[in-house]
C-alpha cells in the first residue's frame, strides 16, 4: 500500500500549496481517513503476526511505534523552532509566529495561568500526548501545535495505546463492539463532547470509529483473501483501479458530492473492503514499501517548507508550488535514509531479539 499512502500525504502537501498548474491529487479530508483506515489495518495486521507471540509485546509494540512516529517529528520540531526564532530575530513573515504569539498573550493573563499554559504548551509539542486538551478545548493559534498537521499524531498515538486490547476481542465480540460504539460515538459521545468543547477527546471519538474500520478490514477479510491467490489478477486490476481513482478525482463527478460525515463513514467503509486487496496485492514489493516509508515524513516535514516559501518569498507561481513538493520530497527521503531506516532496523532488531 505504499503508493496509496504516498498518493495520500501528496494530497495534503498540494492541498496545503494550492494546485499545480492546475491539478491537484484526491480529496484532503478523504485523504486524512484513508491513513487511518490503513493505520487500523497495518496496526492490527502486525499485532497478530509480529507481535502477540512474543514476550512483553504490548510494551515491545508501543515503543516500537513511539520509535516510529517521534525521532522524525522531534527533527521536524526543531526545524521549525529554529525558524521560529529566526523570523523572531530578522522581524520576518508578521506575527505569524510562536514567539511573537507568546508575547501578546502573556499581556492578557495572570503569571500563575502563564506558567501553566507554558508548561502545557510545552509538553504539548514535545509529547503530543501529554496536555490539557482532553478537558480543555485548546488554543488555536499558532502557539498551538508547532507542527500543525501533527494533530493527527495526537489521536494515532492514542490509538497505539487501545489497539493490542482491542486484538483480545473474539471477532464475534469486536464486530458487536465496533457496531455498538459507532453508533455511540456519533449519536451520543460526539454530540456530548462537541457540546462541551473537549477537543482532543472529541476527535479521539470521532477518528476511532475509521481506525476500527481497518482492524476490521484486517480481522473479517484479509485471512480470507490471502486463501485466494487464484484471484491475485483481479486483485491487480481492482489496486490499479484504486490508484487512478486517486489520481483523477477532482475530475470525476465524485469530487462534486459533499463530504458529510455520512459521506466520510461510506467512502471508509468501501475504502475498509479493499485494503485487504490492495495489500495483499502490494505486500511484497519493496519498491512499494520503500515508497510508503516516504508518506510519512513526507507529511510531517512538507508545512515547514511551505511556511518558508510563504514566509520570505512573494510570488505565488506553479513554479514556487513545484519547488516546495520537489524539496519536501528530497527532505522526506534524507529524513528517511538517515534516521528512519537506521532506526527501523534497531525496532526490527529488538522484535527479532525478544523471545516467544
Amino acid at each position: 500500500m505504499g503508493l496509496l499512502r504516498l498518493l495520500f500525504a501528496l494530497t495534503i502537501v498540494i492541498f496545503h500549496t494550492g494546485d499545480i498548474f492546475g491539478y491537484r491529487i484526491f480529496n484532503s479530508r478523504l485523504a486524512i481517513l484513508s491513513f487511518f483506515v490503513i493505520s487500523g489495518f497495518y496496526m492490527a495486521f502486525i499485532l497478530d503476526r509480529k507481535y502477540f507471540k512474543k514476550k512483553h509485546s504490548f510494551k515491545l509494540f508501543i515503543v516500537n511505534r513511539f520509535l516510529k512516529i517521534y525521532p522524525i517529528y522531534w527533527v521536524s520540531l526543531l526545524i521549525i523552532v529554529l525558524f521560529g526564532v529566526v523570523k523572531y530575530l530578522f522581524n520576518a513573515g508578521g506575527q505569524d509566529n510562536f514567539i511573537s504569539h507568546f508575547f501578546q498573550y502573556s499581556t492578557h493573563i495572570n503569571g500563575l495561568a502563564m506558567l501553566l499554559y507554558s508548561v502545557n504548551f510545552i509538553t504539548r509539542n514535545i509529547t503530543l500526548v501529554v496536555n490539557s486538551d482532553y478537558f480543555f478545548k485548546p488554543d488555536m493559534t499558532p502557539g498551538y501545535l508547532l507542527v500543525q498537521q501533527a494533530w493527527t499524531l495526537q489521536i494515532e498515538l492514542l490509538f497505539y495505546v487501545l489497539a493490542p486490547f482491542l486484538m483480545f476481542f473474539s471477532k464475534k465480540h469486536f464486530l458487536l463492539l465496533c457496531s455498538l460504539y459507532l453508533v455511540l460515538a456519533h449519536i451520543v459521545l460526539a454530540n456530548f463532547i462537541s457540546k462541551n468543547q473537549i477537543f482532543l477527546s472529541a476527535q479521539f471519538v470521532y477518528y476511532l470509529v475509521f481506525f476500527l474500520m481497518g482492524m476490521s478490514s484486517y480481522r473479517f477479510l484479509f485471512g480470507f483473501l490471502e486463501k485466494n491467490k487464484a484471484k491475485q489478477q483481479i486483485f491487480k486490476t481492482i489496486f490499479g483501479a484504486a490508484v487512478i481513482i486517486i489520481l483523477i478525482y477532482n475530475y470525476t463527478p465524485l469530487s462534486m458530492l459533499s463530504v458529510t460525515p455520512v459521506f466520510e463513514l461510506v467512502f471508509s467503509f468501501i475504502f475498509a473492503l479493499f485494503v485487504p486487496i490492495i495489500f495483499s496485492v502490494t505486500k511484497n514489493f519493496k519498491f512499494d514499501r520503500f515508497l510508503g516509508e516516504l508518506s510519512y515524513p513526507l507529511y510531517i516535514i512538507h508545512f515547514i517548507i511551505v511556511k518558508m516559501f510563504v514566509n520570505f518569498t512573494l510570488v505565488d507561481t506553479n513554479l514556487k508550488k513545484l519547488m516546495i513538493v520537489t524539496i519536501s520530497l528530497v527532505i522526506s527521503y534524507s529524513l528517511y535514509k538517515f534516521i528512519e531506516f537506521p532506526i527501523d532496523k534497531f525496532r526490527q532488531k529488538r522484535v527479532a531479539s525478544s523471545s516467544e
